[in-house]
């Protein structure tokens, strides 16, 4: 390959943002039950990155997935109380005070911008995701659900493209695409794509 990468690309690639193995771990793991999307997966996400919080101190990465699995409790309906919104807020502050170009955090801001009635704001926050880290999955997904509940289906639409590149066998890939889909009146793409 005849390309020149910036200093700045050269350390993004070198970077590890979870440099002790077994916090690292314990996040992939907290990212499986996270996507369950049950009260018995985000308690089991919280106790993985707890641990792996532990092993691993302060971490922008790990903060942000327990702001994550918070907000998770919150759209999924199994805690709506202040507490829960507050812990979501306040790890998600802390990520970001460590990283403030963290593109977990960012994500997470996103949701609660959005969760508290600020669709624009949510974007805007995602799309800072995307340009630190242009293949996140978390931004791909939640980015073309945003734009289609302000009805911009066409805007969503590279977005979807470029999930199903990065992770075609994810059931959220299909789920985030059948759902732009029927929220544009598309019953039949929509339902193309839930049975993959």
């Amino acid at each position: 390959l005849k390309m020149k990468l910036t200093p700045e690309e050269n350390r993004r690639i070198t970077e590890n943002p979870i440099p002790d193995v077994y916090a690292y771990e314990c996040f992939l793991k907290a990212r499986h039950e996270l996507w369950k999307w049950t009260e018995k997966g985000l308690n089991k996400a919280l106790e993985y990155l707890q641990k792996g919080l532990e092993a691993a101190g302060e971490n922008p990465v790990l903060l942000a997935g327990m702001g994550y699995v918070y907000f998770q409790y919150c759209n999924t309906g199994i805690r709506t109380d202040e507490e829960t919104v507050r812990k979501a807020e306040e790890y998600t502050e802390r990520a970001l005070s460590l990283d403030p170009e963290s593109p977990n955090g960012h994500i997470v801001l996103g949701l609660l911008k959005g969760w508290s009635g600020d669709p624009k704001a949510g974007i805007e926050h995602f799309k800072q995701a995307l340009a630190v880290e242009p293949n996140n999955f978390d931004a791909l997904v939640w980015l073309p659900c945003f734009y289609a509940f302000m009805g911009k289906k066409d805007w969503a639409m590279p977005y979807l493209k470029r999930l199903i590149q990065v992770e075609p066998h994810h059931p959220m890939t299909h789920f985030t695409y059948a759902k732009v889909h029927n929220m544009d009146g598309q019953f039949g793409a929509a339902l193309e794509h839930l049975g993959q």
